[in-house]
């Protein structure tokens, strides 16, 4: 069994708006806060929900894969990557962008022709999730067999006394 690596020190949260210009940090590998557009980050900080989403995973899942392959990650010294809850995930959606429909400087990496799983059940809709599709913005429902993008999250604290 290999050993974790220590976590790296992240950026502390921000209290932003949804349209502050500095409501998302991009991160390199070792955890340093990239200029806007750079595109070959490890993670991104979004301020407003306070999560720090990796970049989208390697290949498209079903949602039990997805959620296996998110609990494994190992990503800037964390392990408690997981799928992100609709909550989480549909902020990502920007207003007036589309194709993609998210905020293209702190994701490149956004495929905006398949959606993206959340770990959100439908209510009463056995077996299926929550999935945003950032073509246009969408939030809709799917199987869990069938196979999505996944961009994991975690979450970041607050610094101590807020």
């Amino acid at each position: 069994m290999s050993a974790v690596a220590a976590p790296i020190a992240l950026p502390q949260r921000r209290l932003v708006s949804i349209l502050s210009p500095d409501r998302f940090d991009l991160l390199g590998a070792d955890g340093s806060v990239l200029p806007a557009g750079s595109t070959d980050y490890a993670a991104f900080v979004d301020h407003l929900t306070g999560t720090v989403f990796g970049r989208t995973l390697a290949e498209r899942l079903d949602q039990a894969d997805a959620a296996e392959a998110c609990d494994k990650l190992e990503l800037l010294g964390f392990t408690d990557w997981r799928v992100p809850t609709r909550a989480e995930l549909a902020p990502l959606i920007a207003d007036g962008a589309s194709e993609p429909a998210t905020y293209a400087a702190i994701a490149p990496d956004t495929d905006d022709e398949w959606s993206y799983w959340t770990s959100s059940p439908v209510p009463g809709v056995e077996d299926y999730y929550f999935v945003v599709h950032f073509d246009g913005g969408d939030v809709y429902s799917s199987h869990r067999d069938n196979h999505r993008w996944v961009r994991p999250v975690r979450s970041l604290a607050l610094p101590s006394g807020q």
